[in-house]
C-alpha cells in the first residue's frame, strides 16, 4: 500500500495493528473482524457522549415549514419500524428504545472529514450513523446490512452476535434471507470503548446492551460492485450501437412474446457488449456517480476566499482533502469534475490540472504550462470554487 495513497492515514489508524492489505486479504467481503483496544479515548477526536445532543437536529416538535426531524429515530427491537418524530426523545430513551441519528457525517465535521478520507481510498458513498442503546436493549431485530459496516464503539459495552450469510453479498437493497429461529450465532463479540469491528455486507447479526448504555459510531462503505461496471459499460456502448438502444417488443411480458429469436437476439447484444465495451469509459461513468455523491466539505471556506483577492504566485496550495475529482478531455477542452461542480478549461490547461491533482502542496508558481498570471487566474478560480485550499 502507498503511502501516499489518499486516505490510506484515516484507514490504517482505524485498523492498526492490521494492516489494509491484510484486512483485504483476510477479512474484507469475507468474514467479521474484531480489533480490541485497551484505549477508552481511542476514537475521542471524532465523537463523544458529549458531541450527542450537540448534532441533534431539533430540540421539540417542529413547526410547520420548519425544519425536519426525520434524521432522528426511536428504534426497538420490540417495536415493528422505527419511530420518528418521537414528543419526548429522553423519555423514549428510559423507555428502552436505542436514539439513532441518520447522515451524522454531513453536520459534524470530525466525521465528515472521517468518511470524505475513506471515500478518496475506497471510491465509494460512505456515511456515518451514530446509536446510543440504554441499558439492557437491543436496537435492530437480528439484520444484515446492504453495505460494508465499520463499528468504532465510543463508550459503554455492547454484544454483537454474527451469523455467516445465507445469500453472500447481496445487490443492493435486497436482503439476505433470514431463518426464522435463528441458531446460535457462532460469533460472540463484546465490544469495548476504543475497540472496531467490520461486518460485511449481507452477514446477520444484531446487537444489544446489558447493564450499561452504549454508544457507537457505524461507518457504512456503500461499494460499487462489478455489477454497476457492467451497468456502466453497457449504459456507455449504448450511446454509441443504434441496437442497444431500440425498444422491446410492445406487450413483451405476454405469454409467448418473446421467443426463441430474441433470446438469440440477446445474446447477440451481450456480445456487442463485450466487443465495444470500453473499461476506462465505463470506469468514468461510476466515477461521476460517487464525485456527486460526495458529502460537500466546506471547512473553513469562508476564511479562505477572504484570502483569494491577496494571492500571489508565491501563495501555497493544496487540494482540500478528502476531494475525489475527475479530469476529463474532449475536443478543444477540458473538464474537471468533482462534488456536484463541472469546471471547464481550454485544453491548454490539462497538464496544470493533472499536476495540480497530483501534488500534494505547492507554490502558485510551481504550475506547469501557463503563462504567470493565468497560473493566478487558474489557482483563484479553483480557490473560489472549493477545490483547492490556501496553505496558511
Amino acid at each position: 500500500m502507498e503511502e501516499c495513497t489518499p486516505g490510506a492515514a484515516t484507514l490504517r489508524w482505524l485498523l492498526e495493528p492490521v494492516g489494509e492489505d491484510e484486512f483485504l486479504a483476510s477479512w474484507w467481503q469475507q468474514r467479521a473482524c474484531h480489533i480490541p483496544r485497551n484505549d477508552r479515548t481511542r476514537f475521542a477526536k471524532v465523537f463523544s457522549m458529549k458531541n450527542l445532543e450537540e448534532v441533534l437536529p431539533w430540540q421539540d416538535s417542529p413547526s410547520p415549514g420548519g425544519p425536519s426531524p426525520a434524521l432522528v429515530y426511536a428504534i426497538d427491537s420490540r417495536a415493528p419500524r422505527p419511530h420518528r418524530n418521537a414528543p419526548d426523545l429522553y423519555q423514549t430513551y428510559r423507555d428502552g428504545a436505542t436514539v439513532k441519528i441518520d447522515h451524522i457525517h454531513r453536520r459534524f465535521q470530525p466525521l465528515n472529514r472521517l468518511c470524505r478520507d475513506l471515500e478518496t481510498w475506497f471510491h465509494c458513498s460512505v456515511g456515518a450513523n451514530v446509536y446510543l442503546t440504554p441499558p439492557a436493549s437491543q436496537g435492530f431485530r437480528t439484520h444484515s446490512d446492504h453495505e460494508d459496516v465499520f463499528i468504532l464503539q465510543i463508550d459503554g459495552d455492547k454484544q454483537w452476535e454474527i451469523w455467516p450469510p445465507h445469500a453472500p453479498l447481496p445487490l443492493r437493497n435486497e436482503d439476505s434471507p433470514l431463518l426464522e429461529d435463528m441458531p446460535p450465532a457462532p460469533q460472540r463479540i463484546l465490544l469495548r470503548p476504543g475497540d472496531f469491528l467490520y461486518v460485511p455486507r449481507g452477514f446477520p447479526h444484531r446487537a444489544y446492551s446489558e447493564a450499561g448504555s452504549s454508544l457507537h459510531v457505524t461507518i457504512g462503505i456503500h461499494s460499487l460492485l462489478w455489477f454497476d461496471l457492467v451497468v456502466a459499460a453497457a449504459r456507455t456502448a449504448a450511446r454509441r450501437n443504434t441496437p442497444l438502444r431500440e425498444a422491446l417488443p410492445p406487450g413483451f411480458l405476454r405469454h409467448g412474446r418473446l421467443g426463441p429469436e430474441d433470446r438469440e437476439r440477446l445474446r447477440g447484444l451481450f456480445s456487442l457488449l463485450a466487443a465495444e465495451c470500453d473499461l476506462a469509459e465505463a470506469a468514468g461513468e461510476l466515477g461521476k456517480a460517487v464525485i456527486r455523491n460526495q458529502t460537500a466539505s466546506l471547512e473553513d471556506h469562508f476564511e479562505t476566499l477572504a484570502l483569494v483577492a491577496g494571492m500571489t504566485r508565491e501563495t501555497r496550495l493544496r487540494k482540500r482533502p478528502g476531494t475525489i475529482s475527475l479530469i476529463e478531455q474532449g475536443g478543444s477542452g477540458v473538464s474537471l469534475c468533482f462534488g456536484r461542480k463541472t469546471i471547464r478549461a481550454p485544453l491548454k490547461a490539462l497538464p496544470a490540472l493533472r499536476f495540480i491533482e497530483s501534488a500534494d502542496e505547492f507554490a502558485v508558481d510551481d504550475i506547469p504550462g501557463l503563462a504567470p498570471d493565468s497560473k493566478l487566474v487558474l489557482a483563484r478560480r479553483l480557490v473560489n470554487e472549493a477545490w483547492l485550499t490556501i496553505l496558511r
